[in-house]
């Protein structure tokens, strides 16, 4: 994959850090929310996220993709 096809693929990256022979691309989303539970007479609230990180390292000078890494949570 290039740094192009990706740019296609996922839209705009939220960061981009520039090294001596790679730069590594990032996207990232995360929303919040919360959780009702009824417990007895009382109703429980427990706040919650999820998201995902996707970093993708490219070659600087052919711009080809050399690593990946995906966590979500």
């Amino acid at each position: 994959m290039t740094y192009d096809q990706a740019i296609m693929t996922w839209g705009q990256p939220v960061s981009i850090t520039q090294g001596d022979e790679i730069f590594v691309v990032t996207w990232a989303s995360s929303s919040s929310g919360a959780i009702a539970m009824p417990i007895g007479n009382m109703i429980y609230a427990a706040p919650v996220s999820s998201g995902y990180n996707l970093q993708l390292t490219f070659d600087k000078r052919t711009k080809l993709l050399r690593y990946w890494r995906y966590g979500e949570w």
